[in-house]
């Protein structure tokens, strides 16, 4: 038999089944998380000594695995509620992996060419569900008609490449970026500026390239090349 609409998978912890019995309004979810997190901060920020904390940091910290369910719960309910993709798109940034996590993923998949999956785009590339989350950021780029989501589908599904060692595939990527969407605002500056980035590094910083060219001074205030080195072991070590 079927989970019942809303309840938490049968497979799940004992404490997220109970959690999952829970019903509330997306604000009221976000707001009571928003307020954990602030508890959380003003204690650690006053905590005396490192153990204390750790104490805290066990005690109070949200963790997104407590709340998981919550969400899913109401994006369940009201599936037609505009705040359902929120609670899902707060699950998928939030928790990263496992149960929730997938099975939010499977629901945003039928809200593919909204806008509002633009948050979720970036924080898929270091899923703990790496194969579904390339999956989806290939299906975004495909089918949202949006140029802006569109676009960081695009990024995202390079830099989620580049992290797993497919730096021919993540190339084209970071390519397609700078040819198409190069103009889209990032965190970065701009979507070329963030793809030039990682491009450069692909093509210069890989293991077996040629270290780029450091000019300092030594211990003893002697300036020097990394390049007067050549054919040498050399170890640099950066301090600041």
């Amino acid at each position: 038999a079927q989970d019942a609409p809303g309840a938490a998978p049968k497979d799940a912890p004992q404490e997220q089944q109970a959690a999952g019995k829970l019903t509330a309004t997306y604000d009221s979810l976000f707001i009571e998380y928003q307020g954990a997190q602030r508890n959380f901060s003003a204690a650690y920020q006053a905590a005396k000594d490192d153990a204390e904390r750790r104490k805290i940091l066990e005690e109070k910290y949200p963790q997104p695995d407590k709340f998981a369910p919550r969400f899913a719960e109401f994006a369940e309910k009201n599936p037609n509620d505009p705040k359902a993709i929120d609670a899902l798109a707060w699950i998928i940034t939030n928790a990263r992996q496992g149960l929730y996590f997938k099975q939010a993923l499977r629901q945003l998949e039928d809200h593919i060419q909204s806008e509002k999956i633009a948050p979720v785009v970036q924080s898929l590339v270091y899923s703990g569900e790496p194969e579904m989350a390339a999956r989806f950021l290939q299906k975004v780029a495909e089918e949202n008609p949006r140029r802006e989501v569109k676009g960081a589908a695009v990024y995202a599904l390079a830099d989620h490449r580049m992290n797993r060692g497919r730096q021919a595939e993540a190339e084209k990527g970071f390519e397609e970026v700078v040819e198409k969407y190069g103009d889209i605002k990032h965190y970065r500056g701009t979507l070329a500026d963030a793809a030039k980035a990682q491009l450069h590094e692909i093509r210069n910083l890989a293991v077996g390239k040629p270290a780029p060219e450091i000019e300092g001074e030594d211990v003893d205030g002697k300036k020097f090349k990394l390049s007067e080195y050549r054919g040498k072991v050399v170890v640099l070590d950066f301090w600041g």
